[in-house]
């Protein structure tokens, strides 16, 4: 899907434009492509996902968790992606060294999460895998909120899958990482 005029529409019928300059996107061969919005369900995962990084990132000091960030995966390609949470190993950016104020992060992230919405398609997911691993991503975690699993692929032919009874931890990447599935896969906010 490209970006253009959205249109709501309200209870009262009226076909209502919204200004997109907000609407998040990734480049795909130069092009901006917009991404498709994630549910509530996968937005209150990936928050979870990223305040445990955020934590056990803070206190040892290993790296810098994002939400929704786009990074610069191949500048030569033109190729952007936008995990829903990543963590950029204090390896590839030094925590004393600051990030874009403006614009995309051009920096490879050891971690990148993507949580599956409904109208996500498998086969742009799976893309996105492969591309992680080309660009130099250590690890990629799919999350699949209505199956209650998470993938965790350490190449793309490496893959354990986890269910409801585990614990989801990232001891090679940010030692300390762990959330059970079934605290991350709660429905409740709290």
């Amino acid at each position: 899907m490209t970006t253009g005029t959205v249109l709501m529409h309200p209870p009262g019928g009226a076909v209502v434009p919204l200004d997109d300059s907000d609407a998040l996107y990734e480049i795909i061969d130069g092009v901006r492509v917009e991404t498709p919005p994630m549910s509530a369900f996968a937005n209150l995962i990936a928050m979870r996902l990223y305040d445990e990084m955020r934590v056990v990132a803070r206190s040892s000091a290993r790296g810098t968790p994002t939400l929704e960030a786009l990074f610069i995966l191949d500048r030569q390609r033109r190729l952007g992606r936008r995990p829903d949470a990543a963590f950029v190993s204090v390896e590839r950016w030094p925590l004393d060294r600051e990030v874009p104020e403006v614009g995309d992060w051009e920096v490879v992230p050891a971690l990148c999460v993507e949580v599956t919405s409904p109208n996500d398609l498998y086969d742009e997911v799976m893309v996105k895998v492969q591309e992680y691993f080309e660009h130099g991503v250590n690890q990629v975690w799919i999350v699949w909120p209505l199956r209650r699993q998470v993938f965790v692929y350490r190449s793309p032919k490496d893959v354990t899958i986890l269910t409801a009874e585990a614990t989801l931890r990232a001891d090679d990447i940010l030692p300390g990482f762990e959330i059970s599935l079934e605290e991350l896969f709660s429905r409740k906010p709290a």
